[in-house]
């Protein structure tokens, strides 16, 4: 692999990282704006093949029979989520900014190799799929914390139906973040910086979590990318007067109270 920074061990900071990132050789030094076009373009062809695969078109025509499976399953209780599928699992394009800064980060914050590359390649204009697994990424959204595992199954059986590659995992951190994570492979055509057709495996995040759990997620967002950027961090976990002591702390507080309302509901049902 090339070296980014010969006989220097500093990190640039994530302001100066541009001329870095663009010297790149799967970048091959052109301007940030041609990269940010390029990836776009990418981003967008994906986001239209996936939009119109047959994975795709029987999920929007099976999420509400699920709906309707969970309620034969768990009787007496409300629907497993609300709304239509759009209005479930609106699709996202991770924007160029978003990328960049999770290149800086996977480039140089928390690379153990610099300054060489991570294990693994350069996130770079050659690699943008294969290094970030969440360019294009949805979210489903349960009433209860059961209902995670509920869809995480049924996601994967429909993508083994395709002959879809899929990984399957709860997520469980501790900062706070609980939920369940199925990525979905496709080959999708998108283009290299020569604008040639190339053929490339895109993963889908499929993001299953609870709707109060999606709130806390919402109102904590800026909180979260702000502090992504830090390259050293305290032990949060003692440091009982700063915003990131209750922000991660709410997290699990939340995870905690959603299993004991399932109980509640299981008592009440047996």
């Amino acid at each position: 692999m090339p070296i980014l920074t010969a006989n220097n061990s500093n990190r640039p900071s994530f302001e100066t990282y541009e001329v870095h990132f663009c010297a790149l050789l799967a970048n091959e030094n052109k301007p940030q704006s041609v990269l940010k076009n390029h990836y776009e373009g990418c981003t967008r062809r994906a986001a239209e093949q996936l939009q119109s695969h047959p994975f795709w078109v029987e999920l929007k025509a099976n999420i509400q029979n699920w709906d309707a499976l969970y309620i034969q399953e768990t009787p007496n209780v409300e629907a497993l989520f609300s709304g239509s599928f759009e209005q479930q699992a609106k699709l996202n394009c991770k924007t160029w900014s978003s990328a960049y800064n999770k290149a800086y980060r996977k480039n140089v914050l928390k690379n153990p190799n610099w300054p060489n590359s991570p294990d693994g390649d350069w996130v770079s204009a050659g690699t943008w799929f294969n290094t970030i697994g969440d360019i294009l990424r949805t979210t489903l959204s349960t009433r209860y914390i059961d209902g995670v595992q509920f869809l995480a199954k049924r996601l994967v059986s429909l993508a083994e139906k395709h002959g879809l590659e899929c990984r399957n995992q709860l997520q469980a951190t501790p900062e706070g973040y609980y939920a369940g994570h199925v990525d979905i492979g496709f080959d999708f055509l998108i283009e290299d910086l020569s604008r040639t057709d190339i053929q490339s495996k895109v993963y889908v995040e499929f993001q299953i979590t609870t709707q109060l759990k999606q709130v806390v997620k919402e109102l904590l967002h800026s909180f979260y990318e702000s502090d992504r950027l830090k390259s050293e961090k305290d032990v949060w976990q003692w440091d009982y007067r700063a915003p990131l002591f209750d922000a991660n702390y709410l997290g699990h507080v939340v995870h905690y109270l959603e299993a004991q309302i399932l109980k509640v509901r299981e008592r009440n049902h047996e």
